[in-house]
């Protein structure tokens, strides 16, 4: 099954992207059906990778990105959402550009891409 870019681009939540614990946060939502994420490929900010920092909180879970696998999988349910931390990400306002690649166990990876502006605090 492969999502369609219309769909995909429905995932990440316009207006989220937050300042959140010295870094920047933003949130995703599953409009699709249940997945299982696996993995974080890729985050990037402005053209900066933050892959290896990524934390996830979903539903009543936090795992750092890089502790995803197939044995260790987290449940996206369908209109569930997930707060993606960056926490070392400069809280910095302006304009923002951020691909996230999820490896799900059901479809892939989904490549994510999202403008945003940050205004500060």
């Amino acid at each position: 099954m492969q999502i369609p870019p219309f769909m995909l681009k429905k995932i990440f939540v316009k207006g989220s992207l937050t300042f959140l614990e010295g870094g920047l946060a933003f949130t995703l939502i599953n409009p699709v059906a249940p997945a299982h994420l696996v993995g974080i490929n890729s985050l990037i900010l402005n053209d900066k990778d933050y892959t290896e920092n990524v934390i996830i909180r979903l539903s009543d879970k936090t795992i750092p990105g890089k502790d995803l696998s197939n044995d260790n999988a987290l449940h996206f349910g369908l209109k569930e959402k997930a707060v993606i931390h960056v926490p070392e990400a400069a809280p910095d306002p302006g304009n923002y550009e951020i691909t996230i690649v999820l490896q799900t166990r059901e479809v892939g990876p989904l490549n994510i891409q999202a403008s945003e502006r940050l205004d500060a605090e």
